[in-house]
């Protein structure tokens, strides 16, 4: 059973929350509840765009779709899990340890057809992993998805970029404060880590 936290036709470009009950993530996790963080912009158009977060990326800094080619369109943005406001390690207890591409895709298809009610995507759009996440829509749901905006982004990663991530990922890993998952302060959140990472 899937239910939003708060109604979809609220006022224009709000964040809003879409639970999905009994979920499964692909290595086996679950099944668990997991949400969904959305902003649905201009409901009322008739043409659909949707678009993905990026790598550290948040809804408001990815409103910026919604102007130029996409004015005309109904824009909705959807926080990709991880990324702390969507289901992510930091508010969901039993988040998986290994996540994948196609656990946001179904969720996504989830928000998108059962709770939004569309049918027909006009374009779906991503920059870096949202590009990724956009290359999964197109495989995973072709007859919805009529075209999609890869900004940034590749098919497979490289190489070099796995050397780049697994810098602030071992920073992650070895900070004081949070280690093998376990937070070890007292603090809500592992600051060490993070700032080891990047986000103060």
């Amino acid at each position: 059973m899937s239910e939003p936290t708060s109604q979809h036709h609220r006022a224009d470009g709000l964040t809003q929350h879409y639970k999905i009950d009994n979920f499964t993530f692909k290595d086996g996790t679950g099944p668990t509840s997991i949400q969904l963080a959305y902003l649905d912009i201009n409901p009322i158009s008739e043409k659909v765009a949707l678009v993905l977060t990026c790598f550290r990326g948040r809804l408001p800094s990815t409103t910026t779709f919604r102007d130029g080619a996409l004015k005309g369109h109904r824009v909705i943005v959807v926080a990709l899990f991880g990324n702390g406001e969507s289901s992510s390690p930091s508010n969901m207890a039993e988040f998986p340890p290994s996540l994948n591409y196609e656990d946001c895709v179904h969720a996504q298809h989830q928000l998108i057809s059962s709770h939004l009610e569309i049918q027909s995507i006009d374009v779906v759009v991503g920059f870096s992993m949202g590009g990724q996440c956009s290359y999964y829509w197109t495989l995973m749901y072709p007859k919805i998805v009529r075209n999609a905006v890869v900004i940034c982004s590749s098919a497979r990663t490289s190489r070099h970029n796995y050397q780049f991530l697994e810098g602030p990922k071992a920073a992650l890993e070895n900070s004081s404060d949070y280690r093998k998952g376990e937070r070890n302060g007292t603090s809500t959140k592992p600051f060490s880590g993070l700032r080891a990472f990047g986000n103060n």
